[in-house]
């Protein structure tokens, strides 16, 4: 095309011939959901993000999945669509498998943080689902889920931190006891937990309730059921984790926590946004309005639609 302008490929995006310009979506879809971490290519994801020190993973957790995220939504709803109208049936695919196959995978895992880092994957596989029918609100649900997905696991991964400084560990199977000597780490988790579930009043319920409005709408029951599904086994996992981790009784002492200011900042963020989500929600609003209409950014830069 002659060009890295996004606003001139979308004009000659809409001049080219489709069969060619569907492989080259196929090929940037391709790519950017490897940086996002979606099925099945996010094996790199499990086996990495475990390993830096937790304020590390925090940030990586928080923030570069979601950057790969945004990438492949804008390539898909704003310059690309009619390729994204061919791709649709193995984009809901890869999305449904994402979105189940993280917290099932987090169901058998035994380090605290390479199971945070299965749930993360099962929200990409929701938050890259807004694609699909090309819808207001599905795309805002996919604006929301980045900004809770930011906040929420960037908070969790720190308290996973905080948890193996208190035990030494990061085999969950060795933790133990945490509820009656912090249980405002505790607390912190459980808020965390149900965050990422989607469970109200907490951030994480607002972009699965406008996800579940977009997809009634347009009739995508798959979808519907993925999601839900989603929400119920990511409760599953923070229970078992819950459970291991804080109720189950310890014998061995516990260490000093240090840093946990941070965390405590952040979960009372995601507190605050999800009691109050008006906050974001015009955010959100629009941004997906200027990527499903773009004539604003093109004429922006200096070309005509």
């Amino acid at each position: 095309m002659g060009t890295l302008n996004l606003a001139d490929i979308l004009g000659a995006a809409r001049r080219a011939d489709l069969a060619p310009l569907v492989a080259i979506t196929a090929l940037f879809a391709l790519a950017f959901g490897m940086k996002a971490a979606v099925f099945p290519v996010n094996a790199w994801l499990p086996a990495s993000y475990h390993t830096p020190p937790a304020p590390l993973s925090a940030l990586l957790g928080g923030l570069l999945t979601k950057v790969g995220v945004y990438a492949f939504v804008r390539l898909l709803v704003m310059l690309l669509p009619a390729a994204r109208d061919v791709l649709a049936p193995a984009i809901t695919i890869v999305a449904i498998a994402t979105m189940l196959l993280g917290p099932l995978s987090a169901l058998a895992e035994t380090n605290l943080r390479r199971a945070i880092g299965f749930l993360l994957i099962g929200g990409i596989g929701v938050a890259i689902s807004g694609v699909l029918p090309g819808q207001l609100a599905v795309l805002e649900g996919s604006m929301l889920y980045v900004v809770h997905a930011i906040l929420t696991l960037t908070a969790l991964y720190l308290v996973a931190g905080l948890v193996e400084q208190a035990t030494g560990t990061s085999d969950i199977r060795q933790m133990g006891g945490l509820y009656a000597a912090n249980s405002w780490l505790s607390l912190l988790f459980l808020v965390l937990i149900l965050g990422v579930a989607g469970v109200p009043p907490f951030l994480g319920f607002w972009p699965k309730l406008v996800f579940l409005q977009g997809f009634l709408a347009e009739g995508a029951w798959p979808l519907v059921f993925a999601l839900l599904l989603n929400s119920l086994l990511t409760l599953i996992v923070g229970a078992r984790l819950w459970s291991l981790i804080f109720w189950r009784p310890r014998t061995a002492p516990l260490g000093k926590l240090q840093g946990a200011g941070g965390v405590i900042l952040l979960t009372g963020t995601v507190v605050m946004l999800g009691l109050w989500p008006s906050l974001i929600v015009d955010i959100a609003v629009g941004a997906a309005t200027s990527l499903l209409n773009p004539q604003g950014y093109i004429a922006a830069v200096g070309l005509s639609p």
